[in-house]
């Protein structure tokens, strides 16, 4: 019998059966297509060496007038700007206060309480100390940026110092002298919870990633905390969940066990650490138990907004010049000035000199190309200063901070016709995209005096507000319930693994879902959360010239194509901004680590009917050109089945120079062979009626991308 082709249509067909699947490839993880061919992706190395703080979901490219680079990035905690390998941070300051002796310490611990009346912070918030000299109390050095770990009231709150106190410090009087503090814009979140009370984020809102462990006992309402593990950041709450052993916990209303006021520090109370609480539950529990306070709402207790009725930080940014305009979504709008240099920060748009009519929220913003006009989208009404999540409004022409209509000037606005709130706009070649819960819509320039005109292209949803990507002024999107590609008209995309992602995506995480292009390759990405994760951990690819998808697993939260660089870059969920496409391998540590890859195919036929065939020669074919590792290889691995519905069971190895037959007593046999760049055929011995190929990978330096391989098959009877 003559030499049969292993040939696989290309792309993954991953819904239906893997026996309808005969003929493609079911399952694959970092392998793309290219010309028909499965072929290895490129690596990834670390672009900054720096990590930023918090959650990357927005990365945005620019350059000054002198072609300097420039990466924006924004994050849940701040908002770096990133130039020759080094970040600067330039989130907005909120507001600046000055306070006298406002610190309190405790003997040997690190949790310092803060006394500011109005601070306006919340939990995760940062803040800058100074002061004529050092700030010095308890023992501690106090100057510097701080993250609040807690706040109790609109006047205290509580950080963590890099060591514990050695003495004690009460409040009033307090210590530290006339302190300035430097407050920035509130933090977001890395998370959306969209309920509060029973039910948002775990029972009852109770966050156990930020509990507190301690041992202690409790008489009556009296909760005493003898002792917590030194390094503990997080303090106790009014509303945390008490556990423990003989600790009562129930459903609310009935016997949960909360914290419902702290006891003055001056009465031997606790201070978020060490102390005495009061509870909702008389009961009595010995000293020395090992019980946690759960950080969240409590049970019973109001529902905390920061953890259980939250959004997504999400950024939105546009340079104006070599400027840069960004905006927290559903808050303030911000510039920065090229010209204050790295060192300064973004300042409002509305602070700055003759600005008029500014919004004072938006949820995105947009410089428009053709006469640089500022565009911010669901933002506040000019006549009621209300958000209105609909509205439309633009600044004058080449002016940034003149928002007010005027007869002799260009500012105005419009309403979305369609949908009830807007979720995000990308910019074409000839209009803007315009995205609300119901439809895409084009925004359209057209000139004075009404500037815009707005309409309905068609009914489709948005995924979430980062998942739309644009290659070759064509823009495509990850819907509720498909995938879909704007070229002129509005239409879905056909997709083969359709049911794979959307059965198995978190959609309570969803507006982590982020899109982007990989033109190189002729590629869009989209990464996202699946069903059992929190963040972004796999990724759908679509090749838009040869329409085939394929799919994989990462964790990356923001992506930019290349443009003023050479490669395209990612944000990672470790804090470091990558390069991709660069080398081979795992660039994440030092030194790397090898990419696993893999394709595997659907089975295919190799008896006819009830006859089995009988496999026992294989040529390769595949080029591992661009490789760095001197030999380098490939694992080939066949597998065969007797029924459609028969699992594959994995047996010894089998190398280029021996022949083994390895079968089950199910009729399943698996034979695994190395290939390398001069191996010309090897022998094994498989038999069944449907076999599969899998090729893999898993060695530094190794790029590959398969030809079509060739195998012997024989028929070989009916049992």
């Amino acid at each position: 019998m003559p030499l049969q082709k292993l040939q696989f249509a290309p792309g993954v067909q991953h819904d239906g059966s893997r026996y309808s699947s005969s003929g493609s490839w079911s399952e694959a993880d970092k392998v793309r297509f290219r010309a028909g061919a499965p072929e290895k992706i490129g690596g990834w190395q670390q672009a900054v060496l720096q990590q930023f703080l918090g959650a990357c979901r927005h990365l945005f490219p620019f350059s000054d007038l002198t072609g300097n680079y420039y990466l924006g990035i924004g994050t849940s905690f701040k908002y770096y700007i990133e130039r020759g390998g080094s970040m600067y941070d330039i989130t907005p300051i909120r507001v600046t206060k000055t306070q006298s002796n406002p610190f309190s310490t405790t003997t040997g611990s690190n949790v310092v309480k803060v006394n500011i009346p109005d601070h306006g912070a919340t939990e995760g918030d940062f803040v800058t100390f100074s002061a004529a000299g050092a700030i010095v109390v308890g023992g501690l050095t106090l100057s510097g940026e701080y993250q609040i770990t807690s706040v109790e009231t609109s006047s205290v709150f509580y950080i963590a110092a890099a060591s514990n106190a050695t003495s004690t410090v009460l409040q009033p009087p307090g210590g530290g002298g006339t302190v300035t503090a430097i407050f920035q814009i509130n933090t977001g979140t890395n998370s959306t919870l969209y309920a509060n009370g029973w039910g948002a984020g775990t029972w009852g809102g109770i966050i156990a990633a930020n509990s507190v462990s301690f041992t202690g006992s409790i008489t009556g309402t009296t909760l005493t905390v003898s002792a917590i593990p030194a390094g503990t950041v997080a303090l106790i709450k009014v509303g945390d969940l008490i556990t423990g052993n003989g600790v009562s916990v129930g459903p609310p209303g009935s016997l949960a066990t909360y914290i419902t006021a702290l006891i003055p520090s001056g009465s031997g109370g606790g201070t978020g650490g060490v102390g005495t609480y009061t509870i909702n539950i008389s009961q009595t529990v010995p000293a020395g138990t090992s019980m946690s306070a759960l950080d969240g709402t409590g049970w019973g207790v109001g529902a905390d907004t920061k953890t259980s009725s939250a959004r997504l930080r999400l950024w939105s940014s546009d340079n104006y010049g070599q400027d840069l305009i960004i905006n927290p979504r559903d808050a303030a709008i911000y510039y920065w000035s090229n010209l204050g240099g790295l060192g300064a920060r973004a300042v409002r748009l509305d602070s700055l000199p003759l600005a008029s009519g500014i919004p004072t929220v938006a949820r995105q913003i947009m410089v428009s190309t053709l006469d640089r006009k500022v565009l911010a989208f669901g933002c506040t009404d000019f006549v009621t200063g209300e958000q209105d999540r609909l509205l439309i409004r633009w600044s004058d022409n080449q002016d940034p901070v003149q928002w007010t209509p005027l007869e002799d000037n260009a500012a105005g606005g419009l309403r979305i016709p369609t949908g009830s709130e807007f979720l995000a706009a990308i910019k074409t070649k000839q209009e803007i995209l315009v995205w609300t819960d119901s439809a895409v819509h084009a925004l359209k320039y057209i000139g004075a005096p009404y500037e815009y005109t707005i309409g309905r292209l068609g009914m489709a949803t948005l995924a979430g507000p980062n998942s739309i990507a644009s290659a070759n002024d064509v823009v495509f999107w990850m819907g509720a319930n498909g995938f879909f590609q704007y070229d002129g008209r509005v239409y879905g995309l056909p997709c083969s693994v359709k049911d794979y992602v959307f059965n198995d995506l978190n959609w309570n995480q969803a507006e982590k879902i982020c899109g982007g292009s990989n033109m190189s390759f002729n590629e869009v990405w989209w990464f996202y959360p699946s069903l059992e994760s929190e963040e972004n951990d796999r990724y759908v690819v679509y090749n838009y010239n040869e329409k085939v998808w394929t799919i994989g697993t990462i964790v990356r939260t923001a992506w930019i194509d290349r443009g003023i660089e050479d490669y395209p870059r990612s944000a990672g969920a470790d804090g470091y901004v990558y390069f991709h496409e660069i080398g081979q391998d795992d660039g994440s540590t030092n030194p790397a680590l090898p990419i696993i890859a893999y394709i595997e195919s659907a089975p295919i036929e190799i008896g006819s009917g009830e006859t089995f065939g009988f496999a026992w020669r294989m040529i390769p074919d595949l080029t591992f050109r661009n490789s760095s590792a001197a030999n380098p290889m490939v694992n080939f691995v066949l597998q065969a089945q007797d029924y459609s519905g028969s699992a594959f069971s994995q047996t010894r190895d089998n190398d280029t120079t021996r022949i083994s037959n390895t079968s089950t007593s199910g009729g399943i046999t698996t034979v695994t062979f190395p290939v390398e760049q001069f191996t010309n055929q090897t022998y094994f011995r498989l038999r069944g009626r449907m076999m599969s190929l899998r090729v893999q990978s898993d060695g530094l330096g190794v790029a590959w991308r398969l030809g079509v391989p060739r195998v012997d098959i024989r028929q070989d009877g009916r049992r």
